[in-house]
């Protein structure tokens, strides 16, 4: 039983590690059918344990992570709404698209997001985006730059009550029907804060709003072992095999 223990730790020491960690952040939770429940599986990577977001405004002292864990990380918020597509939700991941904050009319100050004290060294970012009405143009900006998004409506009032396909966002879509999705990815990032601030393109409005539904901060996944590990690993086992 000791060399099993002893072998145990050194694994540990090596870095290697069963999954990766994620904080999800649920917006416009306080709308009906737009709340998660704590073993709600959603998201392009699942997980349960979603952060509810509720109001056009608030904040969160505590974020937790996808064991539901308190994460070190916390969550402020002002958008001038947060709104919904409609009712009857049968799936999680389309719970986590029916709720949305957005920015709506002129905003001033700019409509932002800040997330503070993320514990990952290197991370990605999921953005998740949904609205009820047609060619939505949205800026999300941050220490990552900017990406410009194009949603279109998805006729929620139907989708919600079915299954929902996850689609990414690779590139700038301008109205382009092929390049059109309700998430994004950026990749990498390593600032233990971010503030991302909800810009409509072009004039503020009633039909540019830059609708958010939801966030996703996954850890990066440590790489697989290479050769040389696995060789470390096979003479630790010998050496196990050999004090018995």
């Amino acid at each position: 039983m000791k060399s099993i223990i002893t072998s145990t730790v050194l694994l540990g020491s090596l870095g290697i590690t069963a999954h990766a960690a994620s904080i999800g952040i649920n917006f416009g939770a306080g709308r009906a059918e737009a709340s998660l429940g704590a073993s709600d599986t959603a998201g392009v990577v699942a997980q349960s344990n979603w952060n509810n977001a509720s109001g056009g405004s608030g904040s969160l002292a505590v974020l937790n992570d996808d064991t539901g864990s308190a994460s070190g990380a916390s969550l402020a918020w002002s958008t001038d709404e947060q709104w919904s597509a409609g009712t009857g939700v049968t799936d999680p991941n389309a719970t986590l698209l029916n709720g949305w904050i957005s920015a709506n009319n002129s905003t001033d100050p700019d409509a932002t997001i800040d997330i503070n004290n993320i514990p990952f060294s290197v991370y990605d970012l999921y953005v998740y985006m949904n609205h009820d009405r047609a060619s939505e143009d949205v800026d999300i900006s941050g220490p990552f730059g900017t990406f410009r998004l194009h949603e279109t409506d998805l006729d929620l009032e139907v989708d919600i009550a079915g299954t929902v396909t996850f689609v990414q966002q690779t590139a700038t879509a301008d109205g382009d029907p092929s390049q059109e999705g309700n998430y994004a990815v950026f990749s990498g990032l390593t600032a233990s804060d971010l503030n991302l601030i909800l810009a409509p393109a072009g004039a503020e409005g009633s039909a540019d709003r830059g609708a958010i539904t939801g966030i996703q901060i996954v850890e990066s996944n440590i790489p697989e072992p290479s050769a040389s590990l696995l060789l470390i690993l096979a003479g630790i086992a010998g050496g196990i095999r050999r004090r018995r």
